[in-house]
């Protein structure tokens, strides 16, 4: 009979302890770690956006309410809600809870960020020289499923849709160096990523560019009045002056001939500055192409002198394009 009681004591002990624990969970205060997007109470961790949600913002306080299947019961605003494990199920669900719900407000970090920084959390937008504690907190963690290791030089993101995608890209600082997608995502996410021309079509709606061609301006030749004619296969596209661009879309998936050419003797079509070959994809990146004349030295004819120049046609990277080196 001691014994039976003994044990019984141990027992309502034990449930004595479940119960704290149970209270402590349920009265844990924090902040929520980045700007989530929330449909009929329920957060998902891909944190896709849509029309008919609402953005709940970085630094916003929650309480844990405690565990369900695959997901964390929070108290927002004094509303319950759900954080839900969808896409990143390797990782514990009290794991998952941290990275979410944190102890330190996320807001005292960001009021030491310089305000361009801030304007961009604000706006849920990323752009180059952010740190990953504000790609983060601006855009949420990339889920497990996509970026296992937080390390990686590269973080995959969804956009409106799972199979809608764009790529935050670092360098060896951590430092954003790029970030890349379709034209209408990054108008969203990233505008700075796109030139004034591409940006103002994404908000359009219009196609994006499958292939960006521009003319270089070129120290020592920066005044010349030079207007190149570009073409794709036999069709022109218009006509470059240094430090213009075009923006070629609608193509068709498939193998193309990009070349500039002179107005020499008044036959442009006799006349090729340079040809690149481009691959069009369907759902491919954008080719980068760059158009230069080089002065390559002066020549002296009595008491003439005249220079003399290369014409270079090539790929560049888009850093390049956005800077138009």
């Amino acid at each position: 009979m001691m014994v039976k009681r003994a044990v019984r004591g141990l027992l309502c002990c034990l449930g004595l302890i479940g119960v704290v624990t149970l209270q402590a969970s349920a009265a844990e205060q924090g902040y929520l770690c980045c700007t989530l997007q929330v449909d009929d109470g329920w957060i998902s961790d891909i944190n896709l956006r849509s029309e008919g949600g609402k953005a709940i913002k970085v630094g916003t306080p929650v309480q844990v309410l405690g565990f369900g299947r695959q997901r964390v019961k929070l108290l927002v605003d004094g509303k319950e809600m759900a954080l839900g494990n969808d896409y990143s199920r390797a990782l514990d669900l009290a794991v998952f809870r941290d990275r979410y719900v944190v102890t330190e407000n996320p807001l005292d970090a960001l009021q030491s960020a310089p305000p361009e920084v801030q304007g961009l959390v604000d706006r849920r937008q990323v752009a180059p020289g952010m740190d990953r504690r504000f790609v983060l907190m601006s855009l949420g963690y990339p889920v497990a499923s996509n970026t296992p290791n937080l390390d990686d030089k590269r973080w995959t993101y969804a956009h409106k849709e799972e199979e809608r995608r764009f790529w935050v890209l670092f360098d060896d600082a951590g430092l954003v160096e790029s970030v890349r997608g379709d034209d209408e995502t990054l108008a969203e996410v990233a505008p700075s990523m796109l030139t004034t021309d591409r940006l103002a079509q994404a908000r359009k709606g219009e196609p994006p560019c499958q292939i960006n061609i521009y003319h270089a301006m070129v120290q020592g030749w920066n005044a010349s009045r030079e207007k190149v004619i570009v073409y794709v296969g036999d069709q022109q596209q218009g006509r470059l002056s240094p430090g213009e661009t075009i923006c070629v879309n609608s193509l068709q998936p498939g193998r193309y001939a990009v070349s500039v050419r002179g107005t020499h003797l008044l036959l442009p079509q006799l006349w090729k500055g340079g040809e690149f070959i481009v691959n069009v994809a369907a759902d491919g990146p954008p080719a980068f192409l760059r158009y230069q004349k080089v002065m390559t030295g002066v020549r002296v004819l009595g008491a003439v002198m005249s220079p003399e120049s290369k014409e270079l046609f090539d790929e560049v990277s888009e850093a390049q394009w956005r800077s138009r080196q």
